[in-house]
């Protein structure tokens, strides 16, 4: 949601700004390269159309939405019989309220992993995500 918010705040005219501000969020040189690999994807898009995503996203949201997530992870757990959740390293503050807000939903497992954001949903990772759901 970072990125979503950045985007949303920028002027749907001036993407070069916001992708410079992205670009700023590095901390290490393994975020700097993942940054510049997505940035190259998203540059060739129409960055009004990302910059309306980017708002809807947000929108769809409510601020704290532990209690929205959890039942829209409940809905989810409704059509399957298991439904895992991985979340990067970031997120470990928000662990313990995620795991309140699906306490009553036995399909619904959380995980946290060391992977960041980018290095987990890079491709190798989610193959083996997928092949261990198997």
């Amino acid at each position: 949601m970072t990125i979503s918010k950045l985007f949303a705040e920028a002027d749907p005219e001036d993407s070069l700004s916001a992708f410079k501000k992205l670009i700023c969020l590095s901390t290490d040189l393994d975020l700097f390269r993942a940054l510049c690999s997505y940035l190259l994807k998203v540059s060739k898009k129409d960055f009004t159309q990302l910059w309306q995503l980017s708002r809807d996203m947000l929108d769809y949201w409510e601020p704290d939405g532990y209690a929205q997530i959890g039942a829209r992870l409940a809905s989810i757990a409704g059509l399957s019989d298991e439904v895992r959740v991985v979340l990067s390293a970031s997120y470990t503050e928000h662990l313990p309220f995620l795991r309140k807000a699906v306490q009553h939903e036995a399909r619904i497992s959380l995980e946290l992993t060391d992977l960041g954001h980018f290095d987990l949903i890079a491709e190798d990772s989610l193959k083996r995500g997928l092949a261990f759901a198997r």
